[in-house]
């Protein structure tokens, strides 16, 4: 872990800062600043690591603050548990699949070459529980202050006037090369030679990798285009200059998936009918969750995808044989112990004689198989896709009562942002706070839209054309 005291300070003044934040804004838009400007601005790699806490970094501070915050100024709580049973059935299995895991993997496990890794104890399950807690926070903040489309509206402009102001420094690193970090904390994040693609740099700023940052400037762009489609005649151009201003910064990113991304789903979102929109939502959606099961049996079309990586670069092709090859080899290994996987302290991968690890876990999905097995997957995985289904079913329900306005798209259209990020998380490790701040958010608005729905004298909030961020 880098040794910076400038880091470590910036991650101390975000606790007190939220506090603030949560006194003297409305609480919604307090949480989008305090998470969304912690994910992009804090530094990454560094923590404060206390006894019984999960590690304090710039994805967990935000949480536990914002959480905090909210019941002790706003007197206002967000319990885990309190957005339905299938969501409460996820939750169990994320929660007790940490103590699953320990208890199935309390033997050493020797790998070769003098190696032993230790075997798991109850109190290494209590720590998998603790260190998924703050994510579960963000999500269930979710849950509880995105009750509305007009709520849906105001994350998505969150998110564009974010990344809208990010844009800043992402071009100083694409012409300058990517050194924000290391001026602002004094280290660099990640490997600088990963950040070089299709003849010029690709931005990091303050994330993981400059994967990351393409995937948050696609997502912005996604939500520009919606609002573009959404907003009323005289706010539509501001919109579309700034959703053409993302559609260049993601083109800037220099990754390939983003630029997928915004070939296939910008134009789908701008033109598209809600039911459309929904039901490729939850197509993607459901496929990324069978995505283990369709691999493991061959299902997977690998040779076309090679072919047409190839097209692109021979880069590219030789990179995603790597990752598929990895992925194979983890798969056998994680079919010794399917339900509850390998756990903590590298026994999730597979090794040479001699003790060197021979395996990268990349996608998301396969660190998540890997360590939790199929119930921690499950657990996970499916709070996304449950997130997607009820967005999808709320603007299916909108459109058979004859709901006009913005409620049948925004439902749809964020869906669709979810799923896509579903997808990259089959390659990448991109679960971000947004990821989890977006599934409970779609799954409080939505929870919210069904209850007016049961209730014929229920006033729903109107959706009309609110003021957002942007």
């Amino acid at each position: 872990m880098p040794s910076s005291p400038v880091a470590f300070l910036a991650l101390a003044l975000w606790f007190p800062l939220t506090f603030v934040l949560f006194a003297r804004m409305a609480p919604l838009r307090a949480l989008l600043v305090s998470v969304l400007g912690g994910y992009l601005l804090l530094p990454p790699l560094v923590a404060f690591d206390l006894p019984l806490l999960p590690a304090l970094d710039k994805l967990a501070i935000p949480a536990i603050a914002s959480y905090l915050a909210a019941w002790t100024i706003r007197g206002e709580r967000a319990p885990l548990f309190g957005a339905g049973i299938w969501a409460a059935l996820c939750l169990a299995l994320i929660i007790g699949g940490g103590v699953g895991t320990a208890l199935t993997n309390g033997d050493a496990r020797f790998v070769g070459g003098g190696v032993v890794l230790p075997g798991l104890s109850l109190r290494d399950g209590l720590s998998m529980v603790i260190n998924i807690l703050p994510p579960l926070l963000i999500w269930a903040l979710g849950v509880r202050y995105v009750r509305s489309p007009s709520d849906l509206r105001e994350l998505l402009g969150a998110l564009v006037a974010a990344m809208l102001l990010y844009a800043v420094p992402m071009l100083v690193e694409v012409r300058m090369s990517p050194q924000l970090n290391v001026w602002v904390y004094g280290y660099f994040q990640h490997q600088f030679d990963q950040m070089v693609r299709f003849g010029g740099y690709r931005p990091i700023v303050f994330l993981e990798h400059g994967i990351w940052v393409a995937l948050l400037t696609y997502m912005a762009a996604h939500a520009a285009a919606l609002l573009t489609r959404l907003s009323a005649p005289e706010r539509r151009r501001r919109l579309l200059a700034a959703l053409l201003a993302l559609l260049v910064m993601v083109v800037l990113c220099r990754t390939l998936a983003a630029w997928i991304y915004a070939l296939l789903f910008v134009p789908l979102v701008l033109a598209a009918p809600p039911w459309l929109i929904g039901r490729v939502a939850v197509a993607m959606a459901a496929a990324v969750f069978c995505y283990p099961l369709l691999r493991l049996y061959g299902l997977v079309p690998i040779d076309w995808m090679l072919e047409m990586a190839g097209k692109v670069s021979v880069d590219r092709a030789s990179s995603l044989q790597y990752r598929f090859d990895n992925e194979r080899v983890l798969l056998e290994h994680v079919q010794m112990r399917p339900l509850f996987g390998w756990g903590e302290w590298n026994r999730n991968h597979v090794f040479d004689v001699d003790g060197s690890i021979l395996t990268v876990t990349d996608g998301e999905w396969i660190i998540v198989m890997s360590s939790r097995g199929v119930v921690g997957f499950a657990g996970r995985f499916g709070l996304l896709v449950l997130a997607v289904l009820r967005a999808a079913q709320a603007a299916r329900r909108a459109v058979n009562q004859g709901a006009g306005g913005q409620a049948p798209l925004l439902f749809a259209g964020t869906a669709l942002m979810l799923a896509v990020n579903m997808v990259d998380l089959v390659p990448n490790a991109t679960m971000t706070p947004l990821t989890w701040l977006l599934a409970g958010a779609l799954l409080g608005a939505a929870q919210s839209a069904g209850e007016l729905a049961e209730d014929p004298a229920a006033t729903p909030e109107d959706p009309g054309p609110a003021r957002t961020l942007i």
